[in-house]
């Protein structure tokens, strides 16, 4: 990335995002018609009640399937209730919101329990990364994606936001696992947003993690320079995740309160292919703000 007033402006804005935190809705000025060049194009299923659903895996026997969500826990019946009520919105806004191109097959599963014992069987035949201190989650992928879960909170809204929407964003942008910022910054992003009334994902402001760590490292003086950030390979950037994540985050958030349609228009090149790696989508936002 080059040294120009651009870079010193993206600097600047970022450590002063936090002194305007003013109410922002992630909504865009237009939505397309169809996924571009979607895997399966699905209609919008704006489900009620839930749909009988048979157990799929017996450690998990309450099932709770709303349109392309499914919910299975050891947990209650209300628990998978309200989990796969909410994981129904979460897909119909990423799936139809215009954001991404194509998802990772037509449908979703989350399995919860507080066992760690039925969360290390999961994670013996779906081995992830695990970040000391961060949530205990891993997914198994083959025609959809599958998500094995210890609940963070309860309710566990903020990992279906996160989790979900990278499952999208590798399907729309694959080469966002490459150099994790984007990825993780929208993930944190959309993970600090709730639903109105008509579905629409509003976020108002970071979640509380970003804030908490960026202050935290602001206020060290040790903050990243935002070259840095962007250029961060995976491995350096899950070994500093507070850091990392955090000014990802608060990065994100910057850019969709300030320069929506820029983001819009990348979303779209994304979707597209006409933007295709890290170096091009930093080239985009540095020609475009």
């Amino acid at each position: 990335m080059s040294n120009g007033p651009c870079r010193r402006s993206w600097i600047t804005l970022v450590v002063l995002v936090t002194l305007a935190m003013g109410a922002f809705q992630a909504t865009w000025s237009s939505v397309r018609a169809e996924a571009v060049a979607a895997t399966t194009v699905y209609l919008p299923l704006i489900v009620k009640s839930p749909t009988p659903a048979v157990v799929l895996d017996p450690d998990y026997p309450w099932v709770v399937q709303y349109g392309h969500a499914t919910v299975s826990s050891d947990i209650s019946w209300h628990f998978s209730d309200e989990h796969a009520r909410h994981l129904s919105r979460v897909w119909n806004y990423y799936a139809y919101s215009g954001l991404f191109a194509r998802s990772r097959g037509n449908r979703i599963e989350f399995y919860y329990t507080y066992d760690e014992q039925k969360f290390n069987k999961a994670l013996a035949r779906c081995p992830t990364i695990v970040i000391p201190g961060a949530r205990m989650l891993t997914a198994c992928y083959s025609d959809i994606a599958r998500w094995y879960v210890i609940p963070y909170t309860t309710p566990d809204y903020g990992t279906q936001l996160h989790e979900v929407s990278h499952d999208f964003l590798y399907a729309t942008f694959p080469e966002s696992e490459d150099f994790p910022w984007f990825k993780e910054g929208s993930g944190m992003y959309f993970e600090g947003g709730t639903f109105n009334a008509t579905d629409q994902l509003i976020v108002t402001q970071p979640a509380s993690y970003c804030t908490y760590w960026f202050h935290h490292y602001r206020n060290q003086g040790t903050l990243l320079p935002l070259a840095t950030l962007v250029t961060t390979a995976k491995s350096p950037f899950l070994a500093d995740a507070s850091r990392t994540y955090s000014q990802s985050c608060m990065f994100f958030f910057y850019l969709m309160r300030n320069h929506s349609s820029v983001m819009e228009s990348l979303f779209e090149r994304l979707g597209d292919q006409t933007i295709r790696d890290n170096a091009a989508v930093l080239d985009f936002m540095q020609s475009q703000t």
